[in-house]
């Protein structure tokens, strides 16, 4: 005869069964969670038809001059590593492109929803909730950055590592480390670590990627320490290139990047890893943190430490689907704790220093106190520290999260829209669509990568390549040569010594002809942008 329950056991499990019933989709919905996550994602990339940055364009452009020229999508700017994964769907254009970017995106936050069940989370749906309404993430998801693929390589990285298939999560990180360079110390870090528990293969095995970064650059120039050359000199080279935003920069705009859920939940996290005296998923906490803080680092104006970043928000969101699962141990644990004071006098500090000083306005680069407050931020964050203490069912506490996290995605976001200087580049590519088919193709002279992107075009597209417009390129340039100069990029001596600025070419109008200008100007009639079109002359 079977032995009894008592009445306390026919009371507390049911509530667990629905528990994980609620919050462990089936493997069919699951995926197909996954898929309308896709097209959600590539749907608000209609809608948000701006640029975060430009660099996005350039990176589009790069990845189908690799069909042209294999070695142009070689060095540190370009991420090589990234580039060989797009270069065959830049094939088919920039909406494919964005697609799959959408693709990558909602198998990040599936990664994320893994990752929570394999440390044993009973609540993974909200991982893949927390994940997949981030603020910065959904700006960025579909556009063309290297972050992307480099956030889906860590999670299923990490999703290997705590699954015991050591050798998938070596080959992750080797791909990592050959996107982004400066995940190079975390790979040496965890090549120590595969070493002393004796995984001697997969700790070989980190070197693979790296390996074949630096033959390749070795076999094109010769160079036998090809791969050290090339970090140190991209980091020498934009040293000073950029602002250094300053140590504290990235603590500031972290609600702008992970948003005021993620971020109170991954706060209460360390609290809760203090008053425990136990981390759970050191591994994960080590590299979140470790990168968080070798960023701010970077951006350090006194120590001026490594390259200069400029303070760039985007480098962050490689870490929000390890923060996403750190953060569901506050919920899971909550229940637990002897006391919960500490925690309740940790978050009302946090949400005062919100409040005090994280609670401005932002141009997604900085925040801009010249341009007011922004409260909405501190919504989250208030709502996030007072749902933890809610005393109502753990089932109804993570359904009122969910709902939270949509709530604040839908007051938060904001599609980013073309600038008026990505306007002015698109109507410079039709007006020189125009000039192109009345007097057929010149020598151009640019720098301005929109230009390519707005014709559709690399530069192995044009009859004769365009050249950077420096002295020494026009002075053997063609008469009739067409020099596009622009305020953005033609004039960055900081970065090219041996750019000209736009009154060397109006001081010399024996050789140098204007023939088209196009003004952005502000609300006090002050261009800023500008482009010049000159045509050289005879000598």
């Amino acid at each position: 005869m079977g032995k009894v329950k008592s009445k306390k056991q026919v009371q507390t499990e049911p509530t667990q069964i629905i528990v994980n019933q609620s919050f462990t989709l089936s493997e069919p919905y699951l995926y197909i969670s996954t898929g309308l996550l896709t097209i959600l994602y590539f749907a608000y990339a209609q809608i948000a038809d701006g640029f975060y940055q430009q660099d996005e364009a350039a990176h589009f452009i790069n990845m189908r001059e690799f069909w042209y020229e294999p070695q142009r999508i070689l060095g540190n700017w370009s991420k090589t590593g990234y580039k060989l994964v797009y270069a065959l769907p830049s094939l088919l254009g920039i909406g494919f492109v964005t697609f799959f970017n959408a693709l990558l995106g909602a198998l990040t936050c599936l990664g994320t929803y893994r990752l929570a069940q394999s440390l044993r989370s009973e609540i993974p749906l909200l991982a893949f909730a927390l994940m997949a309404t981030q603020p910065l993430w959904v700006n960025l998801v579909f556009r063309n950055y290297s972050e992307i693929l480099t956030a889906f390589l860590l999670v299923w990285g990490a999703w290997a590592h705590y699954r015991n298939r050591y050798i998938l999560a070596a080959l992750a990180m080797s791909y990592v480390s050959f996107v982004r360079q400066e995940f190079y110390p975390f790979v040496g870090l965890y090549f120590i670590y595969l070493a002393y528990h004796k995984k001697w293969l997969a700790s070989l095995l980190l070197g693979l990627f790296p390996l074949f970064q630096h033959t390749w650059g070795m076999i094109l120039t010769g160079d036998p320490l090809y791969l050290l050359h090339q970090i140190t000199g991209m980091s020498a080279q934009i040293a000073e290139a950029y602002p250094r935003q300053g140590f504290e920069h990235y603590f500031l705009m972290s609600l702008t990047i992970f948003g005021g859920t993620a971020l109170t939940f991954f706060i209460a996290y360390l609290v809760l890893s203090v008053q425990q005296r136990r981390i759970w998923a050191w591994e994960i906490a080590f590299l979140v943190l470790g990168y968080f803080l070798l960023q701010s680092l970077f951006n350090a104006q006194d120590l001026k430490i490594g390259p200069a970043t400029g303070g760039n928000l985007r480098y962050m969101i490689v870490i929000a689907p390890l923060l996403s699962v750190l953060a569901l141990q506050t919920i899971e644990q909550f229940s637990s704790l002897k006391t919960k004071i500490p925690l309740l006098i940790a978050l009302t500090v946090w949400v005062l220093i919100v409040n005090l000083f994280m609670t401005y306005q932002t141009n997604l680069v900085t925040l801009r106190p010249d341009m007011g407050r922004d409260w909405r931020p501190l919504y989250g964050v208030v709502l996030a520290s007072m749902v933890i203490f809610l005393p109502i069912l753990q089932r109804q506490k993570i359904w009122t999260i969910i709902a939270i996290l949509f709530f604040m995605t839908a007051v938060t976001l904001r599609p980013i829209k073309r600038s008026d200087e990505d306007k002015a580049c698109e109507t410079f590519a039709r007006w020189y669509e125009n000039y192109e088919k009345e007097k057929g193709q010149k020598q151009i002279f640019w720098h301005h990568t929109m230009f390519y992107y707005f014709l559709g075009r690399t530069s192995f597209d044009f009859a004769r390549q365009p050249l950077p417009i420096t002295e020494k390129n026009l002075a053997d340039a063609p008469e009739g040569s067409l020099i596009v100069w622009d305020s953005h990029y033609s004039h960055r001596p900081e970065l090219r010594k041996e750019s000209l600025p736009h009154v060397y070419f109006l001081s010399k109008p024996d050789e140098y002809k204007l023939i088209h200008n196009q003004e952005v100007k502000n609300e006090e009639g002050e261009w800023v942008f500008l482009v010049l079109v000159f045509e050289k002359l005879k000598k």
